[in-house]
């Protein structure tokens, strides 16, 4: 008889004293992923100037950042709210600024990044040549650090669990949030935070001495390899949303528009190159 991994940690890290707060290990993770990202940020673009001000790359990043966390968390809480959980916000509307419940698409969490980068680059003229594809590879490669640490998160609370399987890596969840503990399951969080590792370690590699900026070349291939994975995971995860098709999931469906515009970023790579030939 197999004997599979059983996963039961607490989902409170410690309690903050005095305010008797406590902190969640999901918020840790975020917080060390957003962090990790920032530094990233900073080191890549210290490489990238070339007058090697490092006063002004570093403050140039700072900004960047405060835009990504707005936008990021923002477009991620609606994200759920509107395809997730929208029949329950609609009766408690409040709830929809109660981060602490939980809730955060990652899909959402892309476009509301999107429009904080097109405010950033209108607010912030610093770095003329850096066109918002360029900032877009700038972010690929930070933001994959971060990717892996929300899904380790995610394993560590037991939520978005994977279908029930035989495989000899399979984990018992003991207390997942579908309230189906003690069936072996996919640790589909891992495959996800697996992908997201290696597509990070990869594009550090490359992304040294500011070869980064590539015209938005970087961000397209990082976010159709990462989606690529996202939509075949899908295929062994338990159902997170009411949506029901034969065809897709609802991951796999909100996966589709990221994947044309990731291809997009990357032919249009291709035709700016031919156009200079």
């Amino acid at each position: 008889m197999t004997s599979y991994f059983t996963w039961d940690p607490p989902r409170v890290a410690f309690t903050l004293p005095y305010f008797d707060l406590p902190i969640y290990w999901y918020s840790l993770f975020f917080a060390v992923g957003f962090y990790g990202a920032f530094l990233i940020a900073r080191s890549l673009m210290r490489g990238y100037d070339s007058s090697h001000d490092k006063k002004r790359s570093y403050h140039y990043v700072d900004r960047l950042a405060l835009y990504c966390f707005i936008g990021l968390l923002i477009g991620a809480r609606l994200g759920h709210v509107l395809f997730y959980d929208l029949s329950y916000h609609i009766t408690n509307p409040l709830d929809i600024l109660n981060f602490r419940q939980g809730g955060l698409s990652s899909h959402g969490g892309i476009f509301g990044l999107f429009i904080a980068l097109f405010l950033f680059k209108r607010k912030n003229k610093e770095y003329p040549s850096l066109a918002i594809v360029d900032i877009l590879d700038l972010l690929a490669v930070s933001s994959a650090w971060m990717a892996t640490c929300i899904r380790i998160g995610n394993f560590v609370n037991q939520e978005i669990v994977g279908l029930p399987t035989s495989v000899p890596w399979a984990v018992v969840f003991q207390s997942p949030l579908d309230a189906t503990g003690g069936i072996p399951r996919h640790p589909t969080q891992l495959y996800e935070a697996l992908v997201s590792a290696v597509l990070c370690a990869a594009m550090m590699l490359y992304g040294k001495k500011g070869r980064w900026a590539q015209n938005g070349r970087v961000a397209g291939w990082y976010l159709l390899i990462l989606f690529i994975f996202r939509y075949l995971i899908e295929f062994f995860k338990v159902p997170q949303s009411g949506f029901d098709s034969p065809l897709f999931s609802m991951g796999q469906l909100l996966t589709i528009p990221v994947l044309i515009f990731a291809l997009f970023l990357i032919l249009r790579r291709v035709t700016h190159k031919q156009s200079h030939t």
